[in-house]
């Protein structure tokens, strides 16, 4: 059940249609389903979903105006004061929004679209709140060794790991203040060597 919550929060949250939905579902979550139940699965999850899929319309109009008005760069904020920049958005020969990641003339034009956007805007909003983290974690004296997609791996002698790992605990579940009301929660362990 985790997997297949999972496979529509990460696969439907950022767009999927019905093709793509039968092999995320496969990748995420082991499951075989029919290219009709995904066809049910992904117009339940759109209607039950508005604000989302209002979100994929409110980002990609935004982007086709800067396009459209031949913007050097289109821009969206996000919640910590941080920018997503998208440079030299255009329309290629479909009508679809194209722009790079990277300045320069010959930086390639990937394909933009809401679901896309989406996936950027919340990504990106993540990374924020595990840098914020991160940076707190540090100047609470903790030693941080590296990190793996969320997770940090922080060093302590034996007889300060559970205060060390209390301490980076709490740092990781502390709502950041650019974004109130976010739910955070974290888990931890402590171990001789790291293991994923």
């Amino acid at each position: 059940l985790y997997q297949l919550a999972k496979a529509r929060v990460l696969g439907l949250g950022y767009g999927c249609g019905p093709a793509q939905f039968v092999r995320v579902a496969k990748i995420l979550a082991g499951l075989e389903i029919s290219l009709d139940e995904a066809k049910r699965i992904v117009a339940d999850f759109r209607r039950n979903n508005p604000a989302t899929v209002a979100l994929w319309g409110q980002l990609e109009e935004r982007f086709r105006a800067d396009a459209e008005a031949g913007a050097d760069m289109h821009t969206i904020a996000l919640p910590s004061g941080r920018w997503l920049r998208y440079f030299q958005p255009d329309l290629d020969s479909r009508g679809q929004v194209v722009a790079s990641v990277v300045r320069g003339p010959n930086a390639p034009k990937l394909r933009w679209h809401g679901p896309k956007l989406t996936e950027n805007l919340v990504q990106a909003t993540a990374r924020d709140v595990f840098a914020s983290a991160l940076l707190r974690i540090h100047d609470r004296g903790a030693a941080i060794l590296w990190t793996v997609h969320d997770e940090v791996i922080v060093e302590a002698r034996k007889e300060e790991e559970e205060a060390v790992k209390a301490l980076v605990l709490e740092e990781l579940r502390r709502t950041p203040a650019w974004m109130p009301g976010l739910p955070l929660e974290a888990e931890g362990e402590t171990m001789e060597a790291y293991r994923k």
